[in-house]
């Protein structure tokens, strides 16, 4: 379950690092599509990535398979934290939550610390 969930979450890491961000709003659950438009999606990655740079690299540092966490929607999740080096950042911390839907893991936060 966890490597599906990873496999899953580094294929739209893949995609944010193209700079593909609608596809990866398209991809991402529910949670994501309800907090965000499309555009204002877009708008956030694009300019987020701009400060950052290229992704250099990204390596897996943490996991976590939780059911039910607290101020979510009841389900299954998988918590990921990578150690990323960008261009003009080192080292920060790249957060991907997915939740277990009926059709697939979906990506359903993304967020920097």
């Amino acid at each position: 379950m966890e490597l599906e969930a990873q496999s899953v979450a580094e294929a739209w890491l893949t995609e944010i690092d193209a700079g593909r961000f609608g596809a990866c709003w398209d991809q991402a659950g529910g949670m994501i599509q309800e907090a965000m438009s499309r555009e204002d999606w877009e708008s956030v990655l694009n300019e987020g990535r701009e400060q950052l740079g290229a992704m250099e690299i990204r390596s897996l540092n943490r996991s976590k398979v939780q059911r039910d966490p607290n101020g979510a929607p009841a389900g299954t999740y998988v918590f990921l934290e990578y150690e990323s080096t960008f261009e003009r950042i080192d080292k920060i911390k790249e957060c991907v939550v997915l939740r277990q839907e009926p059709e697939s893991w979906r990506v359903v936060a993304y967020f920097l610390k």
